[in-house]
């Protein structure tokens, strides 16, 4: 999946609390949520002082996006990680 597409299927948001964040990810055509702890990934895409490929701390701009998206899909019980 490109850059382009990932940030057309996941939104990430703060949510209540310190460390918090809303992720709402497309799957087929819906919407799923689920609350995040990642910081490291928040903190990547919040600093735009990066360009796309660059690493800041563990991610890039594409890595910080997938990693909110296979959490959100483990925690929905979807793809691969559907039982």
């Amino acid at each position: 999946m490109t850059l382009q597409e990932l940030k057309e299927r996941v939104k990430v948001a703060r949510a209540n609390g310190y460390g918090c964040y809303k992720v709402t990810i497309v799957w087929h055509g819906r919407e799923y949520e689920c609350r995040s702890n990642n910081s490291l990934a928040w903190d990547r895409l919040d600093d735009d002082n990066y360009r796309d490929n660059e690493v800041n701390g563990f991610y890039t701009n594409k890595g910080a996006y997938k990693a909110f998206y296979e959490e959100c899909k483990r925690k929905n019980n979807l793809g691969e990680y559907k039982y």
